[in-house]
């Protein structure tokens, strides 16, 4: 998304993507087995295709023509976080003492990395940082809400109806800011980068992500981006050239910190 946001632009990057994926899934679809399946529960996967896919595709979109890649990925880190506050909420499931602390621990990593960029001033990054929370909160309720609604449905009708839907419903805004010089302007690096998001970034990576959550719940899936910003980090030093401070590792660590114990990863036996 880093490189090739700024040639397509959030929405049609974002349709090559989703769409891309849904193309490639498709096929799961025409199953006797998975098209009931899908008659059934094709509200559902409206809801997770628009809220959880191609709305929080958006906005990471839209946050990487401004912020690099890896502190981005520093900020998904509080995807867990905010799963189980929103399971705390819907479900009702008291959140103990340590979990508070917590949140507040993880908010204070955020306060680190982004106190100085938290700006809606000219040259500030407040809007596209709001633009990842905005996120990483979507990622949390669409989770919770397959997790409760679409539990009985196999992961890869999951994937392929949500992307279907995620799809259908970038197709306005993409075609209406499709860039003019999408054939001759935009590089082949470019392209390489929108085709691997949607094959191996989203396809792929959505019918693993759909089989964790299965077996395992919504926050165990959505630990997994404890593991974004090491690879976010080495990538974006590795291909993009982008430093990495001192204030940025201090920050990733209270971040993880933060978010590992309000979702019980540590400190599991503390009140």
């Amino acid at each position: 998304m880093r490189i090739s946001g700024p040639d397509f632009g959030p929405f049609p990057l974002i349709l090559i993507r989703v769409g891309g994926a849904a193309l490639i899934l498709l096929p799961v679809l025409f199953t006797r087995k998975n098209s009931k399946v899908f008659r059934k529960h094709w509200r559902g996967f409206v809801f997770v295709g628009v809220i959880g896919t191609a709305l929080p595709f958006c906005l990471f979109a839209y946050a990487t023509l401004t912020l690099e890649a890896g502190f981005t990925s520093l900020l998904n880190a509080v995807t867990p976080m905010f799963t189980a506050l929103i399971a705390a909420i819907w479900f009702g499931a008291a959140f103990r003492r340590v979990q508070i602390l917590g949140l507040v621990i993880a908010f204070f990593g955020v306060a680190i990395l982004s106190w100085d960029r938290f700006s809606f001033e000219a040259g500030g990054a407040g809007w596209p940082i709001l633009a990842v929370f905005g996120a990483t909160v979507t990622y949390g309720l669409s989770a919770n809400f397959s997790k409760k609604f679409l539990a009985e449905v196999p992961p890869k009708t999951i994937a392929a109806g949500t992307l279907l839907f995620g799809g259908i419903s970038l197709l306005p805004l993409g075609i209406w800011c499709w860039p003019d010089n999408s054939l001759s302007g935009i590089s082949t690096g470019s392209w390489a980068c929108a085709i691997c998001l949607a094959a191996i970034c989203t396809a792929l990576a959505l019918l693993m992500f759909f089989r964790v959550l299965a077996g395992n719940g919504a926050m165990a899936a959505t630990t997994v981006t404890f593991l974004i910003p090491i690879f976010g980090l080495w990538w974006g030093w590795l291909i993009l050239d982008e430093a990495i401070g001192i204030r940025l590792v201090i920050g990733m660590i209270v971040v993880l910190l933060g978010t590992a114990m309000a979702i019980g990863v540590v400190f599991k036996n503390s009140r």
